[in-house]
């Protein structure tokens, strides 16, 4: 076999990919065997592999290998809105998968992030959320028990802020986010159907009812091989 160049394997290994050869989550055959495959030296291969990085079709994971990425799409953060509204907007079927819902005694770091007393009763709940039977997002949340001491396992299978409301007939008006950058553990890659060890970010919301009262916290991390994050800002200047 002729010797390729490094943008010559790019675009065969890209090709492999539009033909179905190759699909979402597979891992590239090793580094040893494409150099014998394409009959290139080691630095032309990954010449090759960072050209497919750069134009996100592969990434790596030390250790682990190159895997295929699948399409990505936007997780707009511009509005409150919940993920059974989201799923409208894409037009997917969401579905809940609900693991934990418990009351428990509200731990001193969860209690200051509540802005409640330590030990009042909360509820703590773990969540995958589905969209077209694709797991998005893995949620952990606290919420306090003395607002919702009606709260369900099945109001939390389906969507809680539907329940807060319709139901409770509350307002919710707002929140603040963080969001930290962490590495995805076996536990909850498995649960996201990804792979371990591979970069991903936690965001941190604290939501808000129309009175000020801080309702719920919650630690959600997105599938990082399904969804990247945007933030859509705008510019008030001209109104002040």
């Amino acid at each position: 076999m002729k010797q390729f160049s490094y943008i010559k394997i790019a675009q065969s290994i890209y090709q492999e990919f539009i033909q179905n050869k190759l699909k979402p989550g597979d891992v590239l055959p090793t580094e040893h065997f494409l150099i014998e495959y394409y009959k290139v030296s080691r630095t032309t291969l990954r010449n090759s592999i960072q050209q497919l990085i750069k134009e996100n079709i592969v990434y790596s994971i030390q250790g682990s290998g190159t895997f295929v990425k699948a399409q990505r799409k936007d997780f707009k953060i511009t509005q409150l809105d919940n993920f059974f509204e989201y799923a409208q907007q894409v037009g997917g079927i969401p579905t809940t998968k609900v693991s934990i819902f418990e009351i428990i005694p509200a731990p001193l770091e969860v209690a200051q992030l509540l802005h409640i007393e330590e030990k009042i009763p909360v509820y703590h709940t773990k969540r995958l959320r589905l969209l077209d039977e694709e797991p998005i997002v893995f949620e952990i949340g606290y919420m306090p028990v003395y607002l919702f001491p009606d709260l369900s396992f099945e109001v939390m299978s389906k969507s809680k802020y539907d329940y807060i409301e319709k139901q409770k007939q509350m307002i919710i008006k707002n929140s603040h986010i963080h969001f930290s950058p962490i590495i995805l553990d076996e536990e909850i890659a498995d649960l996201l159907n990804t792979v371990p060890n591979m970069p991903a970010v936690c965001i941190k919301t604290q939501s808000f009812l129309n009175d000020g009262t801080l309702f719920e916290y919650t630690e959600a991390i997105r599938n990082p091989q399904k969804y990247d994050i945007m933030i859509e800002t705008y510019r008030l200047k001209n109104q002040l």
